[in-house]
């Protein structure tokens, strides 16, 4: 006896609610995650009140405390790369210490930790054009659960892409060191004007003590 058409309509409806009940299902799970999961990035930011300076920041942009944050990386990352001029290997810093390589213990929604890193000619002469792969790994507690829940982010920073932009500009780069100079030669000029009165000073004083 072949099966009423109805009945095959029947089935495959029943199948489809099936399937929407639980993709909605696996949405509205994912939406409560995301407002009430951790979630830890790395970026670099322009400081704007450090025209040339670029930082390194970690911030928790979910919406619970992620605690026991460590940190991996695609490669060594520099420090201290600071300049107008390209750094030579043998006097490359490598980051040894800080949250990035201690971690954090714990860290708030909206909570960061930023870094000074280094300038766009120092920072360019070690990484290039690479990106780094950096991988936050931490935990989120939950009500209703007893063990932890383990998260992870992975972010990317890199240097190249301030190529053009305010914090490569040669033009401040070069005001800054003409500024610099100037203070270091007023200062030498200063120190030398000091000096010649202190011998003017002493030489008067030695010939009235002597009368």
């Amino acid at each position: 006896m072949e099966p009423h058409w109805t009945t095959i309509g029947m089935f495959w409806a029943t199948v489809i609610v099936s399937l929407v009940t639980v993709t909605a299902t696996v949405i509205n799970y994912l939406l409560f995650r995301s407002q009430t999961d951790p979630e830890v990035i790395v970026y670099t930011k322009h400081d704007l009140k450090r025209s040339t300076m670029i930082t390194l920041v970690i911030k928790n942009i979910g919406k619970a405390v992620a605690y026991d944050i460590e940190f991996d990386f695609s490669e060594k990352i520099p420090k201290n790369a600071y300049g107008w001029e390209e750094i030579k290997k043998e006097d490359i810093k490598w980051m040894d210490s800080g949250p990035l390589i201690r971690g954090i213990p714990s860290l708030p929604p909206g909570g960061t930790r930023e870094l000074n890193w280094g300038q766009y000619v120092g920072l360019r002469s070690v990484i290039g054009d690479r990106s780094i792969l950096v991988t936050a790994k931490y935990e989120a507690k939950k009500l209703l659960s007893l063990n932890p829940v383990i998260c992870e982010t992975e972010s990317k920073i890199d240097i190249e892409s301030y190529a053009e932009t305010v914090a490569h500009d040669d033009n401040e780069a070069k005001r800054i060191r003409e500024e610099l100079s100037k203070i270091d030669e007023t200062l030498k000029q200063l120190g030398s004007r000091n000096q010649a009165f202190m011998v003017d000073f002493i030489e008067k004083s030695d010939a009235q003590s002597k009368h």
